[in-house]
């Protein structure tokens, strides 16, 4: 990454069970996005403009435009590139910090959905929040069994990566 470079995002996935690291950082043009794969070189593309219509984008690099398609499934992403697919599949998820109930945005970006309130009860694997970020949409979702005490956010706000939106206190084991 050069040294004058800003880290947009970093995106963590699998594939075949392989972690894959995605980075991308604003460059004099375009954006430089990286992929490290453990124990391989990283790679580098730099792409001059990323546009998206429906499940279709557009990806201009310095070797010329790509069209390719994608569809998101829960915490995977199917992606078909130059006659290739693709299958990316989001890490599990660890328990959240010291066990504190705060469910956190994973990125900058917008809160689109509030599918809890206070006082309701969740369970785990439900969806508490979805915050979009690069026209990705990140849902945050409960990994226990609880009763939402606060919402720190509203719809449509813009939040901060790390940013605490939900806390759930746990129940009684």
């Amino acid at each position: 990454m050069p040294a004058d470079a800003q880290c947009a995002v970093i995106k963590k996935f699998e594939q075949d069970g392989v972690p894959i690291q995605l980075s991308t950082t604003k460059a004099n043009r375009g954006f430089l996005v990286a992929q490290s794969i453990k124990d391989q070189p990283a790679t580098e593309i730099r792409v001059l403009s990323f546009q998206t219509v429906g499940q279709r984008f557009f990806l201009e690099t310095e070797e010329g435009m790509c069209e390719g398609s994608f569809v998101c499934v829960e915490d995977e992403i199917f992606i078909h590139l130059a006659g290739h697919s693709y299958h990316f599949k989001a890490p599990p998820r660890h328990p959240v910090q010291g066990g504190s109930g705060e469910y956190k945005s994973p990125l900058p970006g917008k809160v689109i959905q509030l599918a809890v309130k206070v006082g309701d009860s969740v369970q785990t694997g439900q969806s508490l929040a979805i915050v979009e970020a690069m026209k990705m949409e990140n849902a945050i979702k409960a990994d226990r069994d609880g009763t939402v005490t606060e919402i720190l956010c509203e719809k449509d706000e813009i939040v901060g990566q790390g940013q605490v939106l939900i806390r759930v206190q746990p129940l009684s084991a």
